[in-house]
C-alpha cells in the first residue's frame, strides 16, 4: 500500500484479506489513515536521511580529488 494512497483506492486489495473483517467499517478506515501517516513519515525520514548520505559521499568525493566545496 503506498503511503500516498486513499482508503479508496486500496479496499479492493485489502478486502480479500481475512483481518479485514476482524474490524468494523469505522475502525478500519482510521486504522488505515493512521497506517498511511505513519508510512508518510517514515518515508520522509528515509528519503531525508538519503539525501544526507548522498551529501556525505560527495563531499568525501571532493576531500579524496583534494578539490573544496
Amino acid at each position: 500500500v503506498s503511503a500516498f494512497s486513499t482508503w479508496e483506492k486500496e479496499l479492493h486489495k485489502i478486502v480479500f484479506d481475512p483481518r479485514y473483517l476482524l474490524l468494523n467499517s469505522e475502525e478500519r478506515k482510521q486504522i488505515f489513515e493512521q497506517f498511511v501517516k505513519t508510512r508518510i513519515k517514515e518515508e520522509y525520514k528515509e528519503k531525508k536521511s538519503k539525501l544526507l548520505l548522498a551529501k556525505e559521499e560527495f563531499k568525501k568525493l571532493l576531500e579524496e580529488s583534494k578539490l573544496s566545496p
